[in-house]
């Protein structure tokens, strides 16, 4: 080995010609760099000389390649600006790479997902940041400044349609303008983005109610909070009537050996229907259009499908339509569509909620639109969740029963589970969703309120006593009802333990909401469902419902 601008003259052995050739570089050469080169059973001994006679103390740049198990053959020099600091520069100029690249990235990303202009609701931000920075102020206002409501449909749901008009509804409400609707076409891949995004301030567009969405939907990571359902959807048939009755009762012999059923491959819809019937009986299609055709050509006498995909499809292809054909009457299960907002505002899935509570209170009480009575004005709108008027959305819109009869669904009879309750059954389950598999985001931090329950393992349960005449030593009625309501929530939160609860009784609404807010409870069971309770009013502050669990004198405790 020689210094540097010697020519080594030595022909490389054959193992170091295999070797890998590894650089290393030494600050302030010291004992130190010898003992980790030292433990690595390599011999510097023949170098040391050459690194204690460089130039000052400066940096030394070792090339060295490894010749035989004990024998390392090292280049020295004296390192430049470059080559002392190549690692920090190196650093820099990735971290600059990455975040240009993700910029580019992100920027194509969005404007290629839903290929608009619209852009979400910023706030300037005094601190530099990777995310955007939205706008702070409740949706409310925003939507109120801005003077137009942005709902997320699909593109075939145009002014005219059913859930057009919902969101019609609302912007009679909030804007007291029901064409103040900014209509933003979304995919069923892009319209949880975008509202978690603020693109858009409501989803309408006919989204699925589920537990796992309210929780942790998957294209998003968050959660979302959604109204009451305002249709129920369902896998129905449709065709020929005979054959929707024998495809119906599950029959398949004498009239109905012919029946032939054509449903969507890869759907639930497909697993549900190849659990009920055999193969033989099945016609697989990859489309509603597909299915009308092979009905059409006589390949089946039968669709299954969705109930609100069937009718949509036949208000957009109606001349694939046949005369005779009709839509079955019976629902195989529940899907229950519903408005969807961002979980973060309270606020404002309260104002959306009571639209179209509004809605159906018009259709129960027999309030229809008026266009007297119809507030198309701004001067007297309140920029208040609770000094809204909620009723305006009748006035202006129509009820309920008014907007389906206005819509494409005006030939088609509403089921029963879509029909003002007279009577009915009332209590629908919500779907789960895919709750099977697990993600570590669904375990976010937890609430104040989950955290101290979690904390002192006891749930404070309050149960609002009705009727003071009632008998509390019993579990009968509905004190019984509200004390195994406290025992499941317990037994869900503290590891089954189902006796880890402290009761307290209370005999007005008042006192009992007071204690609500002041943690002297953590849940109260009993109280009856109002719109005065959930806004609250100077003094008290509003409170949270679950799904109403028993209706009684139509009202939900």
């Amino acid at each position: 080995m020689t210094n540097e601008g010697d020519e080594d003259e030595r022909p490389m052995s054959s193992i170091e010609m295999e070797q890998p050739r590894m650089t290393a570089t030494v600050r302030h050469l010291s004992s130190t760099i010898f003992d980790s080169f030292s433990s690595s059973r390599f011999n510097l001994s023949s170098i040391g000389g050459s690194l204690n006679n460089s130039q000052g103390a400066g940096d030394i740049l070792i090339g060295a390649t490894l010749v035989e198990p004990i024998e390392v053959v090292a280049d020295v020099a004296t390192m430049g600006f470059c080559q002392r600091h190549g690692k920090v520069i190196g650093s820099l100029s990735f971290i600059v790479l990455v975040g240009f690249v993700t910029f580019v990235a992100t920027t194509y990303n969005r404007i290629g997902m839903w290929g608009n202009t619209l852009q979400p609701t910023t706030a300037p931000s005094s601190m530099p940041s990777m995310a955007p920075s939205f706008d702070p102020r409740p949706t409310l206002q925003i939507v109120q400044d801005r003077g137009v409501l942005r709902c997320g449909l699909h593109e075939s749901q145009t002014r005219g349609s059913f859930r057009y008009q919902l969101c019609q509804a609302i912007a009679a409400v909030v804007l007291n303008n029901p064409d103040a609707v900014e209509k933003v076409d979304r995919t069923s891949r892009t319209r949880f983005i975008m509202l978690n995004d603020r693109v858009v301030d409501i989803l309408a567009g006919g989204e699925t109610y589920t537990i796992e969405r309210e929780v942790y939907e998957p294209t998003t990571g968050a959660s979302f909070t959604f109204s009451t359902p305002y249709y129920y959807d369902g896998l129905v048939f449709a065709g020929n009537q005979t054959f929707i009755t024998c495809a119906e009762e599950i029959k398949r012999y004498d009239e109905c050996a012919q029946l032939a059923i054509c449903v969507i491959n890869g759907t639930t819809d497909y697993e549900y229907i190849a659990n009920q019937f055999t193969s033989e009986f099945l016609v697989i299609s990859r489309g509603s259009r597909e299915s009308i055709l092979l009905y059409n050509d006589g390949k089946c006498n039968v669709i299954a499908n969705g109930r609100l995909g069937l009718i949509n499809f036949m208000f957009r292809e109606s001349e694939l339509i046949p005369p005779s054909f009709a839509i079955g009457n019976k629902t195989l299960n529940n899907d229950p569509l519903a408005f969807v907002t961002r979980h973060d505002d309270y606020e404002w899935s309260n104002v959306v909620n009571y639209a179209l509570q509004a809605l159906f209170y018009g259709e129960r009480q027999g309030i229809g639109k008026n266009e007297a009575m119809c507030r198309n004005h701004t001067d007297d709108l309140s920029s208040n969740w609770y000094g809204l008027n909620y009723l305006n959305a009748v006035y202006c819109v129509g009820n309920y029963s008014e907007i389906y009869s206005n819509s494409q669904f005006a030939d088609f009879t509403r089921t029963t589970i879509d029909t003002i309750n007279n009577g009915t059954p009332m209590l629908y389950v919500i779907p789960y969703g895919n709750l099977d598999n697990s993600h570590d985001e669904m375990f976010f931090d937890l609430s104040h309120t989950f955290a101290g329950i979690k904390s002192e393992t006891n749930l404070n349960c309050g149960i609002v006593v009705q009727d003071s005449n009632s008998d509390n030593s019993t579990d009968d009625g509905m004190f019984g009802m509200a004390v195994s309501f406290c025992q499941t929530l317990a037994s869900s939160m503290l590891d089954g333990n189902l006796f880890a609860v402290n009761y307290t009784t209370f005999y007005d609404e008042e006192s009992s909401t007071i204690a609500l807010k002041n943690e002297e409870v953590d849940v109260l069971f009993g109280l009856t469902a109002s719109m005065t309770s959930n806004f609250g009013n100077g003094s008290i502050e509003g409170v949270v419902f679950s799904t109403p669990y028993f209706y009684g004198n139509q009202t939900g405790k």
